[in-house]
């Protein structure tokens, strides 16, 4: 039953003609056509709104995507003008997706499609690709410079922190620009491209944009190969590790220790450094755990190796440790079997994190202060290009300090040089040992020098070395 027509009768009782019956049943068949016909037009658009918008940002779909890019590309092909495609993702969403739950995830999914809103035109098309990735559409633009103006507006739109549930989270995006018809004239074409010239944003620090240049095909195809083989780089062996070590300036002498360096002997490309396969591996989801794990293992064996063959016992090496790594919730425990196994003192492990690993600052502070306990030393990496504060510092159980390389880079810069001394100067007052990164002239020696930093490294002293050259150091 759809629903009840009511007929009355003012006057006397009587009963119903034929003809008045048959009127109302007209009547009534009428009624529930419409009602039928208006049920049908709000399932049909129900069933259209879930084929064509994503049900949780409620943003056009890919399907609904690919179908506006054809019109806008015949529109554009019959105009004889340019338009632009833009594709985009998350910095290190994954990580912020894994270790604060999918629920979180998809909160901050419709924070983001907020902002972006905000910053494009009336007559942008703004989709959901699936997951982090979005696709921009702008139908019209006089010239590239527009397109440039877009990209800045929707990356100052994550400057502000992004609050949920009681978390801080600085985002950052990465965008790739193709350009109709110069960079492709069909929708694939554009699209991919797009998403070239994104990874080549990712490439060059995140959180910037970069337009699609023929080149980047040939880097695509590079990327692929590497994610091909770095599933099976791990069971080939192809993983070594070098070794640089980390002076200390009062002596210029090794302070005994180093900083292990993973580096992939890749079967075709050669020797390949952790910049050209880390964050590959990172944004892949692809074997980064076992890669960490495996560093950890094989440090602890060279560590008892020249503990038996130099008789060092106090020979500490330090070794960077990935956010995703640390976001294991078995971390601390897979170390202290490591450590187990191999019979080694903690003392003579540092783990190296970088500030990134403080979006979740509770969890940090707790998993830090359990490898403290264990006996491990921390140094907090890349000092200064995060969002460290001396409020934050206070509260983080780390022991050393790294001033990232960009500050020693330009230390003959005089904003550059005050950096770098209140940075020694406020770790040294909070009784944290201070290491100076990419040391590489004599000039920058001399300033860190004069400015009791503790500890450096760089290809001034020596270059990350294998094994055999590295032991060399030793005498």
């Amino acid at each position: 039953m759809i629903g009840v027509v009511s007929f009355e009768h003012v006057g006397m009782s009587r009963q119903w003609t034929y003809d008045e019956q048959s009127f109302a049943s007209s009547i009534a068949d009428l009624v529930a056509m419409a009602i039928e016909k208006a049920e049908r037009k709000r399932m049909e658009a129900q069933v259209e709104h879930l084929a064509y918008y994503d049900q949780l940002t409620k943003l056009p779909n890919r399907i609904y995507l690919y179908q506006q890019l054809q019109e806008v590309l015949k529109e554009a092909k019959q105009d004889n003008r340019e338009f632009v495609v833009m594709f985009f993702d998350l910095d290190q969403f994954k990580h912020i997706n894994d270790s604060l739950g999918h629920t979180f995830g998809d909160q901050l999914l419709l924070e983001v499609a907020t902002r972006i809103k905000t910053s494009i035109r009336e007559i942008d098309l703004f989709a959901r690709m699936g997951g982090d990735e979005f696709v921009l559409i702008l139908p019209r633009i006089r010239q590239k410079e527009d397109a440039v103006l877009i990209a800045e507006r929707i990356n100052n739109a994550f400057k502000e922190p992004i609050k949920l549930e009681n978390q801080e989270l600085y985002i950052t995006t990465s965008i790739g620009i193709s350009v109709y018809p110069s960079d492709g004239e069909d929708e694939e074409s554009l699209i991919k491209n797009a998403d070239s010239a994104m990874y080549e944003a990712k490439g060059k620090g995140r959180n910037a944009y970069e337009f699609y240049s023929s080149f980047m095909s040939e880097q695509a195809e590079q990327r692929l190969l590497m994610e091909t083989n770095l599933n099976k780089a791990l069971d080939r062996k192809e993983f070594i590790l070098f070794y640089q070590p980390i002076i200390d300036l009062n002596s210029n002498k090794m302070r005994g220790g180093g900083e292990a360096l993973i580096r992939w002997n890749h079967p075709e490309l050669g020797l390949q450094s952790p910049a050209s396969f880390i964050s590959l591996a990172e944004e892949t989801g692809l074997i980064i755990p076992p890669i960490g794990y495996w560093v950890i293992q094989s440090v602890c064996e060279q560590i008892k190796l020249w503990e038996k063959q130099y008789d060092m016992h106090d020979f500490r090496v330090a070794i960077n440790i990935s956010v995703v790594q640390f976001e294991d919730e078995r971390f601390v425990e897979k170390v202290k079997t490591i450590l187990e196994g191999t019979n080694i003192q903690p003392n003579l492990l540092e783990f190296e994190i970088t500030e990134s690993v403080m979006q979740n600052m509770e969890t940090s502070i707790a998993v830090l202060g359990e490898l403290q306990k264990v006996g491990i030393k921390i140094s907090l990496d890349d000092f200064g290009t995060g969002y460290s504060s001396l409020s934050i510092l206070k509260h983080l159980p780390i022991n050393n300090i790294k001033i990232d390389k960009i500050f020693i880079d330009d230390l003959r810069a005089e904003n550059d040089e005050t950096i770098v001394q209140n940075i020694i100067d406020m770790s040294q007052n909070m009784n944290f040992k201070v290491v100076a990164e990419g040391i590489e002239h004599e000039g920058q020696l001399d300033f860190l020098k004069h400015n009791h930093c503790d500890y450096g490294q760089g290809y001034f002293f020596n270059r990350p070395q294998a094994v055999s050259d590295f032991e060399k150091n030793f005498g």
